[in-house]
């Protein structure tokens, strides 16, 4: 399949890439154009495009698929006015620039599949949560609905929208992030540590994207979370031991939290218990269903000498 890929050169995009290279023709849309080959590791075409011009009919032919993962990362820098914007354009404008191609040009995609986030949730507490659940009423809850209408709204057969948790991966993203906090202030929980994350290893997301790419039952919004969801308390504990990071006792309150990050702080210690329903409906067979399967993965101890 010809496919027409968004955020290509970070780090989702390279697991995915990798996966799905193999069968498929993939057309990568980059601000740096052919500069960003050195940020791939997956063959593929690169192409010059700023997100917010016009698709040029030639990127269009032969293509059968969209994958957009475009979006400038949620957890950096406060949550100022301009970088609500920010956040909401980079997802938002890639997608009105295609839609509008592909109407111009009438063309239908085979397959769509956007990123989401569980964000769109809100904060929930002990909630279970699946992909009927409403959505919530804060920045990023409105942000993922936005995201998910303009995802779906586009010409294509069958359309699906990826309500990703926190994604773990080596060295990287939000395990980097986390680790380097550890590290700088010790290893504890996030206000009151009863907070609910529900995370996926990068792995898992990878090999959902394939699935989803040819299986014709994969539509609609799905959750892309692993079976288990933890406490806050629960993964920092587990964290820290996997990273032999000294655990203070103490944990860092909501309200300094909120001095040092302003709204942003509340994405921090939102309460999000998201379940897989319509991933186990298909039978997904997650390689890591658990946080220390994960971790395992992500932190592998070497054996011991006989």
């Amino acid at each position: 399949m010809r496919i027409l890929m968004t955020g290509g050169t970070g780090l989702l995009g390279n697991a995915i890439g990798r996966r799905i290279a193999r069968t498929n023709q993939l057309l990568v849309l980059s601000r740096e154009g052919k500069n960003a080959m050195s940020r791939v590791s997956y063959p593929c075409e690169m192409l010059a495009w700023n997100g917010q011009s016009e698709i040029s009919p030639r990127w269009l032919e032969g293509v059968e698929g969209l994958i957009h993962l475009a979006g400038e990362s949620i957890g950096q820098g406060r949550w100022t006015p301009e970088r609500k914007q920010a956040l909401r354009d980079s997802r938002l404008q890639p997608l009105e620039q295609i839609d509008q191609a592909l109407r111009f040009h009438n063309r239908q995609l085979r397959v769509l599949i956007s990123a989401s986030g569980v964000g769109y949730y809100g904060n929930r507490g002990d909630e279970e949560l699946n992909e009927e659940s409403s959505p919530g009423n804060d920045f990023l809850a409105q942000l993922c609905v936005d995201w998910e209408k303009a995802a779906l709204a586009l010409p294509s057969k069958r359309s699906l929208v990826l309500r990703l948790g926190p994604v773990l991966a080596p060295d990287a993203g939000f395990i980097k992030e986390v680790v380097g906090m550890f590290k700088k202030f010790g290893a504890a929980r996030l206000g009151s540590g009863q907070h609910f994350l529900s995370w996926i290893h990068i792995e898992d997301v990878a090999e959902i994207v394939a699935q989803a790419l040819t299986n014709p039952s994969y539509s609609g919004p799905i959750n892309a979370v692993a079976p288990e969801a933890l406490r806050n308390s629960e993964w920092t504990e587990k964290l820290a031991a996997a990273t032999n990071t000294f655990k203070i006792p103490a944990g860092a309150p909501a309200f300094a939290l909120k001095v040092m990050f302003g709204e942003m702080a509340d994405m921090m210690l939102s309460s999000q218990k998201v379940n897989p329903t319509r991933l186990q409906s298909q039978k997904f067979q997650f390689r890591y269903p658990t946080f220390d399967s994960a971790l395992k993965r992500l932190f592998p101890t070497e054996p011991s000498p006989h």
